[in-house]
């Protein structure tokens, strides 16, 4: 087969909503041409548009792509949870998704468009049934977490399916007990998460929520994973900008 392009768009507008920063993600199917241009203004490439939910949620400012239900299909997952690019990340105004019956401002929503033989033209967040839906845990203030900030999807238990690794940088570690320690959440992949609905407030039995250590650490502002000790499992790696090091320097990482 061939490979497929994914690409965010998060400050453009939802389902005829113009101006909105709703966010849009586009899949493009392959095979692409490398040497040719794609005008996502007037192509007619064949391509899904998927619409963000709410005005300001910024869907597409982070993307991870995996077979998470595994298919044998790739799965786009999508982040509704951080700011314009041309904007400061670290502000709480602009936009993120706004949690259940956006009752958390920014507290991040992430989403998950699973892979599928028929491709449609469009989809709409806000009607679609068999997308996974998952909430940040908590809003509003001066330090919304901003859950999906960082996505990643890697294989971290090895049964063939891959993992959602989820930053939420502003998160404030164990029953917030730590200012903007961060929290990053791997949620596990599965066969029956169409359509579901998971809330970071209370993580399924499985999550596993790994805290940064001290205040202000922002832990989970950066995400990756690979296979570095060649054991067949994929390593996850936390990035924490705001830590002090054993040195204790001021924000040295």
């Amino acid at each position: 087969g061939f490979q497929d392009a994914v690409v965010g768009a998060d400050q453009s507008s939802g389902w005829n909503s113009p101006g909105d920063e709703a966010g849009r993600v586009y899949v493009l199917y392959g095979p692409l041409d490398l040497n040719g241009t794609v005008d996502l203004a007037t192509t007619d490439h064949p391509m899904t548009v998927i619409y963000g939910v709410d005005a300001m949620d910024h869907l597409g400012s982070s993307l991870g792509v995996g077979d998470i239900d595994g298919d044998g299909r790739d799965d786009v997952a999508m982040g509704a949870a951080a700011l314009g690019t041309l904007r400061n990340a670290y502000d709480r105004t602009g936009g993120a998704g706004d949690g259940p019956d956006n009752s958390r401002e920014n507290a991040g929503d992430v989403y998950v468009f699973f892979g599928r033989a028929d491709r449609p033209a469009t989809v709409d967040l806000r009607r679609a049934d068999d997308v996974l839906t998952i909430y940040g845990a908590d809003g509003g203030g001066s330090s919304p977490d901003r859950m999906g900030e960082e996505i990643v999807a890697a294989g971290i238990n090895g049964d063939g399916r891959d993992d959602l690794m989820l930053g939420a940088y502003r998160a404030d570690g164990p029953d917030n007990s730590r200012p903007d320690a961060g929290d990053t959440y791997v949620v596990y992949g599965a066969s029956n998460l169409r359509g579901q609905v998971l809330d970071m407030a209370q993580p399924p039995a499985g999550t596993t929520v790994i805290y940064g250590a001290s205040d202000r650490a922002i832990s989970g502002d950066a995400l990756a994973a690979g296979d570095v000790n060649g054991d067949g499992y994929d390593d996850l790696f936390i990035g924490v900008p705001g830590d002090r090091g054993p040195l204790n320097r001021r924000a040295s990482g």
